[in-house]
């Protein structure tokens, strides 16, 4: 069973969630949760709900950057992908928060279309690096079996081949070289001559 993404927005609770935030959720559908207190933004992910995390990196500052350098350094945790909005385009601010593991920093410098699209990519990035095999629940998505998949068959086809060996004989060095065909053996003999 599939469940939704839910959106964890961690920024201040008495100031409303940016436009941007709010409306890509709702054309998503997937449910908003604004918190304040970064324990709980904690304890929620690490009850295993899948999550996307966007961070009021300008207004929540150094409780921001620490909560996700929290999450980035738990292998558990570290699968959330982090969107960080900031208003100024920062480089020594962009560097901190790559540097404590966010994922995107969306400022104003991005049109809104572009913006977007950045959240786009990220949510197909993130559905494809934590999917499991339906089957196996293991990590790979079912296009990665499919391919390892044609790789067996390419292997099993190879196997079929009727062995047969090639010989050759360098005439200066008079080294004769013998190698089978459809199948990983290859050996060289020596048969010096003068």
């Amino acid at each position: 069973m599939r469940t939704r993404p839910t959106i964890l927005y961690f920024g201040p609770v008495d100031t409303p969630v940016p436009d941007l935030v709010r409306r890509w959720a709702d054309d998503k559908s997937f449910p908003l949760v604004v918190l304040a207190d970064r324990d709980e933004v904690e304890s929620i992910i690490l009850r295993g709900h899948p999550s996307l995390l966007f961070v009021d990196g300008e207004r929540m500052g150094k409780e921001a950057r620490t909560l996700v350098a929290s999450l980035k350094a738990d292998p558990f945790s570290a699968i959330v992908p982090v969107t960080v909005l900031e208003g100024a385009h920062d480089p020594v601010a962009m560097q901190e928060w790559f540097a404590a593991g966010a994922d995107e920093i969306l400022t104003a410098v991005f049109p809104p279309p572009e913006q977007r699209a950045r959240l786009d990519a990220m949510l197909v990035r993130t559905q494809r690096d934590v999917a499991v095999h339906p089957s196996t629940r293991m990590p790979g998505t079912p296009r990665s079996s499919a391919r390892s998949g044609a790789t067996s068959n390419r292997a099993r086809n190879l196997q079929s081949v009727t062995p047969t060996s090639i010989t050759s004989r360098n005439s200066t060095t008079g080294i004769r070289t013998t190698m089978a065909t459809g199948s990983s053996t290859c050996c060289r003999e020596s048969s010096m001559t003068w």
